[in-house]
């Protein structure tokens, strides 16, 4: 019986090797996380920011932080102003 599952499990490991591809082999770079991200030119917020999240009331236009998160459907004057005060949105 064991060997069985021995003989199953080897076989089993064959096939799935069989069924990976190896862009490598073929003369292609994949893409990893770390490349993708490191080639995209978004901004990527640092260690030590501040930041101010409001979820309700009335925004704060006048928060002391390097970073504000706002609703998805607050208008592009608000973005504007955030931006001219050099406030990531």
């Amino acid at each position: 019986m064991k060997l069985i599952a021995l003989i199953a499990a080897v076989s089993a490991g064959v096939v799935l090797a069989g069924c990976t591809a190896n862009p490598a082999s073929e003369g292609t770079r994949a893409p990893t996380a770390t490349s993708t991200f490191e080639s995209t030119s978004w901004w990527r917020p640092k260690p030590g920011l501040t930041w101010q999240w409001q979820l309700t009331g009335r925004l704060n236009k006048d928060p002391k932080t390097d970073v504000i998160d706002i609703d998805l459907h607050v208008g592009k004057s608000v973005v504007d102003y955030f931006h001219s005060r050099g406030t990531r949105v």
